[in-house]
């Protein structure tokens, strides 16, 4: 209440200060318990506790009363309460000439650091607007740190628990690896020797039979 009545804030007339008790609306105790007790502590009362005695304010003419040369029209809703710009980053993105504004060398080391980059607000004193640039295009070096050592972290994480089922287990492990590769080649070669026995045994047929029919022209030529 004292600040309002700061010259430099309002120009409003000092009231007078009147006492918060009288001499006839206090107790009469006796003298010695006056003395001893409730005169210190009236005294406190008076120095720090008043009421106004008078209140001289001129207040504004009200945006709700009635116009003279318009009285049927209603007033306008968006003068009774004026608030703040929340949308005051799109007037921060521009200067004076309505163009982009160069970042400077806090916002730039913000930028390489962490991708992105404070604007302090005009409206709200002590706020900051954050502007965050897309991962694809500036992600940040503490991020790119963070982001590395996180994924450092779950492979490791995956070496240490799944190593043992990755070589000798059951399922998508080396050992069963060398298993099939065995089993391939064996079933190969089998298939190859069963395919060059099965060629033999017909050239050896053909030949047999090739061996017979010249001893029989042989016999005949002997014949005649």
């Amino acid at each position: 209440m004292e600040a309002l009545l700061d010259p430099r804030i309002c120009e409003i007339p000092r009231p007078g200060k009147k006492p918060l008790f009288t001499s006839g609306s206090l107790p009469q105790p006796p003298t010695s318990i006056q003395n001893e007790c409730l005169t210190p502590i009236l005294s406190l009362v008076e120095n720090t506790l008043f009421i106004w005695n008078n209140w001289f304010v001129s207040l504004p003419p009200s945006l709700l009363s009635a116009d003279l040369e318009k009285p049927y029209d209603a007033p306008n809703a968006g003068e009774l309460f004026v608030h703040q710009d929340f949308n005051e980053y799109r007037v921060l993105a521009k200067d004076e000439r309505q163009r982009s504004r160069r970042l400077n060398n806090q916002q730039l080391s913000q930028l390489r650091n962490y991708g992105r980059f404070d604007i302090e607000s005009r409206d709200f004193p002590g706020y900051h607007h954050s502007w965050h640039i897309s991962k694809g295009l500036q992600k940040g070096r503490v991020p790119a740190l963070n982001s590395l050592k996180s994924n450092l972290c779950r492979a490791m994480e995956f070496l240490v628990i799944g190593s043992k089922n990755r070589f000798v287990g059951d399922y998508f492990s080396a050992k069963v690896a060398v298993f099939a590769f065995a089993d391939f080649f064996q079933t190969l070669l089998g298939k190859y020797l069963i395919c060059n026995a099965f060629d033999v045994v017909i050239v050896l047929s053909f030949y047999l039979c090739a061996c017979v029919l010249n001893l029989n022209e042989n016999d005949n030529t002997e014949l005649i």
